[in-house]
């Protein structure tokens, strides 16, 4: 099953999104938005993985949950990947919270790695088959870029201050299983892993 490791967000803090979601499509055009429903913060994709390889994490990520404290993140600022001027991702940063997320993510690329050193799910891979050693910068992803349309967009839209009021209470994270569809995904949360209450 093809699977990954994400924070999933409260209803209050998904339906600020997309409010902020249907703003920016009056501002700009070739982007297929996410439905705000499936939005979540991604920490590890994992690719296609097997029931034997779910058991053999599940005890492990629990044990690194508990001893990860709990925290809070706030949602503000656009931004975009490769670039802003021709971008495939559209996505919101963090000011609160990225240094934690930042650090839970790497826990479970090392917890991942010591389970399974050999296994190919847990390492990020170029096409020469080398490991990436890419840095982590926490995001949201909020739209991606649409191949049959030309993206437009005024670029004063990046420096504007794209917020949520409510703040990101992260209490667990979750092993979502993810099905691909012609309608849209299909997320399936298989497994949550608490973190330490403060």
């Amino acid at each position: 099953m093809r699977a990954f490791l994400a924070v999933n967000l409260d209803r209050k803090v998904k339906e600020e999104l997309a409010q902020i979601q249907e703003e920016l499509k009056r501002k700009i055009k070739g982007i297929r938005w996410v439905n705000a429903q499936l939005l979540h913060i991604t920490l590890r994709f994992l690719g296609e993985i097997d029931d034997d390889l779910v058991a053999m994490m599940e005890d492990s990520l629990k044990e690194l949950g508990e001893k990860t404290a709990s925290f809070r993140v706030s949602l503000a600022r656009l931004g975009a990947f490769p670039s802003k001027k021709e971008p495939r991702v559209i996505w919101i940063g963090m000011d609160e919270g990225t240094t934690e997320l930042s650090s839970l993510t790497k826990e479970i690329e090392e917890n991942l790695k010591n389970l399974h050193p050999s296994h190919p799910s847990f390492y990020n891979k170029d096409n020469s088959g080398k490991i990436k050693r890419e840095k982590f910068l926490p995001h949201l992803t909020i739209g991606r870029r649409n191949r049959n349309e030309a993206f437009e967009a005024d670029a004063s839209i990046f420096n504007e201050r794209w917020e949520c009021r409510n703040r990101l209470h992260v209490e667990s994270f979750h092993l979502i299983r993810s099905i691909l569809r012609p309608t849209g995904p299909l997320y399936t949360p298989l497994r949550e892993f608490l973190l330490k209450k403060m």
